[in-house]
């Protein structure tokens, strides 16, 4: 039973726990160790909790590769040091870690071959950023309930990787592949919630995507989560988009987007309200800056309504954002500021 690090979770439900079979983490490694053809002598660095997929799978990888697993705890200080100490080839991160890398303009350390870079989404800036700097990204999407990564992107758009089928039903991705988990469990207020899924089955994600094919390979073009769609006086905004623009203008300004949210809560006249969510620590007057020229350059149904300071903004331990909690928190603090 693997804690799933989805970003969901309503304040009566408990964490969701992903059932995988041994076998399927195993076959998870196994196609990705024939893909890039990883060998004995190409060692990984574990800088991520091993009680979620992302660190189980890189045991599951070295296991079956003969290599060996360097294990550390986060810190930038040293971290090229211990990759080269160890002969370190592959590592998988999140994009909070490489922000810290790009924020000390810390140079890849020759011997790299890969850093896997998975969880959230990694914003284009700071892509380009990292590579200046020699860090060869590769993108990854999968999940706890695919046993790790399905797609990796080295360019324009997630390669499916072999032996795993996708189709689409209303632009929401399905998956089919042999590294399915075997259930889902979570307490929802009082009742337990198990959904099985059956050999050979599609799992449905939220994910929008439009499937492409070229030379006989699939490839994926993320439209944005199906609840990142919504309409503000009539209109469509994808909130995926919005997100984009505002994390490249904080980006500019060297501000942490761990730092920063962008919300869009229920509004009875307008349908939704864009709501920024800025942590203390920030300040309010770089926030107001960096909202100033978001405002500025969008549609005015675009624009953020309001600005909320909380203490810390929640996030799992892979660093992503926990949305429920934070809309509870934001309703709770905006509530407060009508009251007084």
């Amino acid at each position: 039973l693997i804690a799933s690090s989805g970003s969901s979770q309503k304040s009566d439900e408990s964490v969701k726990l992903i059932a995988l079979h041994a076998d399927k983490i195993l076959n998870s490694a196994r196609r990705f160790n024939q893909y890039f053809n990883v060998n004995e002598n190409e060692h990984w660095g574990l800088v991520l909790p091993e009680f979620h997929v992302a660190g189980l799978s890189i045991k599951a990888r070295a296991f079956l590769s003969g290599a060996k697993v360097f294990t550390r705890e986060w810190k930038t200080d040293k971290f090229t040091d211990w990759i080269e100490e160890n002969n370190i080839n592959y590592i998988s991160m999140v994009p909070a870690q490489v922000y810290d890398l790009v924020q000390r303009q810390i140079k890849a350390p020759k011997g790299l071959k890969k850093i896997f870079v998975g969880a959230s989404h990694l914003e284009a800036k700071l892509r380009a950023q990292a590579l200046q700097l020699n860090w060869p990204l590769v993108e990854t999407y999968g999940m706890t309930e695919t046993s790790s990564m399905i797609a990796v992107k080295e360019n324009k758009h997630f390669l499916v990787l072999p032996e795993v089928e996708v189709k689409t039903t209303s632009e929401l991705l399905l998956i089919k592949c042999n590294s399915l988990m075997t259930a889902s469990i979570q307490k929802s207020a009082d009742k337990i919630i198990i959904n099985s899924l059956n050999e050979g089955s599609w799992y449905q994600t939220n994910d929008r995507v439009e499937i492409l094919s070229t030379k006989d390979q699939l490839s994926l073009k993320f439209l944005g989560r199906s609840s990142d769609y919504i309409k503000i006086l009539g209109e469509g905004v994808s909130l995926n988009e919005l997100r984009s623009r505002f994390a490249e203008i904080a980006l500019s300004k060297n501000i942490a987007l761990a730092q920063l949210e962008l919300l869009a809560l229920d509004d009875i006249r307008a349908g939704f309200k864009l709501i920024l969510v800025v942590e203390i620590n920030l300040g309010l007057v770089q926030a107001q800056a960096i909202l100033g020229i978001f405002n500025s350059k969008c549609r005015p149904y675009e624009k953020i309504q309001e600005c909320v300071l909380i203490g810390q903004i929640p996030r799992t331990e892979l660093g992503k954002l926990k949305t429920e909690e934070l809309n509870r928190i934001v309703i709770e603090e905006l509530r407060k500021g009508s009251n007084g």
